[in-house]
């Protein structure tokens, strides 16, 4: 992966997929008898609809180019220009994580789809976090991610149904912080603690991302999010991207762990995120502001 991405804020693309030449190859093909006439029917329409879409999204009559494009869905389902113009259009709306799954959408019916590529880049790299994504679109996105799972029983039970699987996985790909933007600094946070001491502050540059896949689904869910220093200013010279990752790893195990045996998942911000500081003691700060 390229390190020098950032979370750069600005989630707008810059151009839209296209579908003006699939119509006249969709006829094409027609005339060569190299296709089902009411398949290419139900493409030539979604192919219409489509570009009538785009045309509604670039005059920002957005509820008339998500008619369009669910009209698209109807008549052919199997479209990738649908999907990518439908997560385009959930960028402009805020939607990352629907924008994430309709791309991912597209790239499976269409891997070498250059726009949806890119934008799963920016949404993965450069924007907010996608706060869950589907299993099999993880395949799609630009990050580097480690997929495990873990098997709980339940006290008591002997039957082979009781065994339950939780699976889970966590990135390992070098990723900033979404506080960071492309040239900022990096971020300093004050660490949650207890008592009348000094407060107690991180500055952290790296993120490792831990999410939980829901049960009979393909949902994963971001859940925690461990922050630590790139070894330039960790003050020890040490590269704790390793502990990071070991860190998320086992608070993974630990939230499967306690969700069947505690009935207790691990109790999160207003997001329903864990968050967990990698700090150097000496990021202590005296009542009178210095380090």
């Amino acid at each position: 992966m390229n390190s020098s991405t950032s979370n750069h804020k600005d989630a707008t693309p810059h151009y839209l997929p296209t579908a003006s030449c699939c119509t006249a190859i969709m006829l094409a093909a027609a005339l060569l008898g190299l296709a089902p006439t009411c398949a290419l029917s139900d493409r030539t329409e979604a192919v219409t609809l489509v570009e009538e879409a785009q045309q509604l999204i670039q005059q920002e009559k957005r509820e008339g180019a998500r008619a369009k494009l669910q009209a698209a869905l109807q008549a052919d389902p199997t479209y990738a220009e649908t999907y990518a113009t439908l997560g385009h259009l959930h960028e402009l709306d805020g939607e990352v994580e629907q924008a994430v799954d309709s791309y991912g959408h597209a790239l499976e019916l269409a891997p070498n789809h250059s726009f949806a590529q890119i934008r799963m880049h920016h949404l993965f790299y450069e924007a907010h976090f996608p706060r869950w994504v589907k299993l099999d679109y993880l395949k799609f996105s630009p990050i580097s991610v480690v997929v495990d799972t873990c098997q709980t029983k339940l006290p008591g039970a002997l039957q082979p149904g009781a065994v339950v699987r939780h699976d889970f996985a966590y990135t390992t790909s070098l990723i900033f912080p979404e506080e960071m933007g492309r040239t900022d600094p990096a971020v300093k946070v004050r660490i949650p603690s207890t008592g009348n001491g000094s407060p107690i502050y991180a500055t952290v540059n790296r993120v490792c991302y831990g999410l939980v896949k829901r049960p009979n689904s393909q949902r994963l869910d971001l859940r925690f999010v461990v922050q630590y220093p790139s070894h330039t200013i960790s003050q020890s010279d040490n590269d704790y991207s390793k502990l990071a990752q070991t860190i998320t790893h086992l608070l993974l195990r630990f939230s499967g762990y306690a969700t069947a045996y505690l009935n207790r998942p691990p109790i999160g911000d207003e997001e329903g995120l864990v968050h967990v500081y990698l700090a150097s003691h000496r990021s202590r700060v005296d009542p009178r502001g210095r380090s």
